[in-house]
């Protein structure tokens, strides 16, 4: 390793305008591939408040259309009876939680300026399936869920703005000019928590319409599920089960000239970041193939121009080899070492590049989502960017850039003939 380490040393003080842009496209390359890595991996990768995003599930949406007519059915949200009739008792499903998409109030307090908020109408299993820092109070219970009591958990942000202290249980807080008393202050959540994103929480069944069917038919209503599974369950029995419900719901709806189209739910969490409606089945694998390609693009075309210096840089070095292959050394060697020369280079080319990913995830939450202009732009915390994953992908990254770039150099260094080698330097 050491003679490496002074080769390159050489190099650099003797070419530090190629070792420079070496050292530049690499850390480039890196940065712009693990900073698509990165993105996906907010979506998809554990993190607090979604601590188990490997072992949640989501249902959300139906999917109705006439058997006579030619249309494409209604889709929305479900009702009560039909969420239940789909995913009650599912064998492997540890908690299940109801739901209300979230959707923005007008908040206020007496004597304070009134505030828009995203509110999120959901049951007491939520704050089991999610881990949420309670800074003060408790969440609501089952008990209050199911008396629909008017009971509040809000944000920190929230409680400071309409308090001016994060110590806001027992208080009164207005949402749509309804009273609701205030159980507990959590922790700031970040907006790319997308399951768990809210600035203020409250029993669904707080909110009349949340608990009945909708007026356009019994199986349609505002209501939306998460399950946390058992850790050896198995997704594919889980969705095989759900799959038969549907076609038991279907063959019941086939009298009234309708039926229950099954979409794969309930979906892991990377069915259910994909774009889709509720009346189309996520394509996860379209979506992964694209990233493959990017990743491609971003791996060949820094390579094809590594590739280029890396041979401008071996002429440099033509005698050197010449009179190493006249000594007896193998051309099996000279590729040998021409790599693991390239791989030092890129691998400190690449951590360059994986670090100014991290600084750049890390304060340019931006890219991400999108954040309320209302609330202070939440930190990223460490652990939701870098994973283990990251370092290895990164490493991969560098060896399949550093194999591709210097690969072919380093065959036609090995080729050369010593004699026209050593005989190039007197020219």
């Amino acid at each position: 390793m050491k003679k490496y380490l002074q080769q390159i040393w050489y190099e650099m003080r003797h070419q530090p305008l190629i070792g420079i842009v070496t050292l530049s496209a690499t850390a480039l390359a890196i940065f712009l591939i693990m900073v698509v890595v990165t993105i996906q991996q907010v979506k998809v990768a554990p993190f607090a408040p979604e601590i188990n995003r490997d072992r949640m599930l989501s249902g959300h949406g139906m999917h109705v259309k006439s058997l006579s007519r030619n249309e494409d059915g209604s889709a929305m949200a479900i009702s009560p009876a039909a969420l239940h009739e789909l995913y009650d008792s599912l064998p492997g499903v540890k908690a299940l939680s109801v739901y209300v998409e979230r959707n923005m109030e007008n908040i206020s307090v007496t004597g304070r300026t009134s505030m828009t908020a995203e509110v999120l109408d959901n049951d007491e299993k939520f704050w089991d399936i999610f881990s949420f820092e309670f800074i003060d109070g408790k969440p609501y219970d089952k008990a209050a869920v199911e008396a629909g009591m008017k009971e509040a958990v809000i944000s920190e942000s929230v409680a400071r703005r309409m308090f001016d202290t994060d110590k806001a249980s027992g208080r009164e807080i207005k949402i749509a000019h309804i009273p609701y008393r205030v159980v507990g202050v959590v922790k700031d959540v970040s907006p790319l928590a997308t399951a768990a994103y809210a600035h203020v929480f409250i029993p669904y069944t707080s909110q009349p319409g949340n608990t009945r069917a909708s007026e356009y038919g019994e199986l349609f209503g505002a209501l939306e599920a998460f399950m946390l599974i058992d850790e050896h369950a198995s997704i594919p029995d889980i969705k095989k089960e759900v799959e038969r419900r549907y076609s038991i719901l279907s063959s019941r709806l086939k009298k009234q000239d309708q039926e229950v189209l099954y979409h794969g739910q309930p979906y892991t969490q990377e069915e259910r970041i994909t774009s889709h409606g509720s009346n189309n089945t996520p394509d996860t694998e379209t979506d992964r193939n694209l990233r493959y390609a990017i990743y491609v693009i971003l791996l060949l075309i820094p390579a094809i121009n590594l590739g280029s210096i890396t041979q401008s840089r071996l002429r440099r070095r033509i005698s050197e080899i010449g009179i190493r292959r006249a000594f007896g050394c193998t051309r099996r060697r000279v590729i040998l070492d021409i790599l693991v020369e390239n791989f030092i280079i890129s691998l400190v080319g690449g951590i360059i590049g994986l670090l100014l990913a991290i600084c750049f995830s890390y304060f340019y939450t931006g890219i991400f989502s999108d954040i309320n202009p209302e609330y202070p732009t939440p930190q990223i915390d460490f652990s939701m960017i870098f994973h283990t994953s990251t370092f290895f992908a990164a490493l991969l990254f560098c060896f399949l850039l550093n194999l591709i770039s210097a690969g072919l150099p380093a065959w036609r260094a090995s080729r050369v003939n010593p004699v026209e080698a050593i005989n190039s330097v007197h020219k």
